[in-house]
This record gives C-alpha cells, structure tokens and sequence, in this order.
C-alpha cells in the first residue's frame, strides 16, 4: 500500500505507526498460536527487546478481547481457529 505524497508527515508517520503495531499483533498471534500455549512473562521476555511493555500489553489486551487468546494463572493459550 502506497502512501499517498500530498498526506503531511504526521499522517505519513501514523500510517507507518499502524502498519507496524498491525504487523506486530499478528506476529504476536501467531507466535501463541504455534506454540499453543506460553508463559505471559516468558513471552514478554523475548518480546522485551522489540517493544514496549506498554505495546505488549495492549496487543495481548486485543488478542484476548477478540477471543482468540485465553489467560489463566498467566498463561497465555490460544483459542482460536487452528487452521
């Protein structure tokens, strides 16, 4: 997807901002999603590098607001269509 050049850099910016915390969430996704289920915490920990424990936060908050990721006692497992 093209950004369009009239757009000021702020939009411009906001896009690429989106594009990654999509990219991100779905990276997130189908990490639980392979491995079936993982320690909240030991996730974060290889995460830590990449992003915010804030960004991290919210993406699992979406992962399981959508209802394809269940937490108990801090796991996390995946819920959702196998494929």
């Amino acid at each position: 997807m093209s950004v369009p050049k009239n757009l000021p850099q702020s939009d411009t910016d906001n896009r690429a901002k989106a594009k990654a915390l999509i990219a991100a969430t779905f990276a997130v996704s189908e990490a639980i999603k392979d491995l079936g289920k993982v320690p909240n915490g030991h996730l974060y920990a290889q995460l830590m590098p990449y992003m915010s424990f804030e960004t991290y936060t919210a993406i699992i908050s979406v992962l399981k607001d959508s209802g394809v990721v269940a937490e108990n006692n801090h796991m996390l497992t995946w819920v959702g269509k196998k494929d």
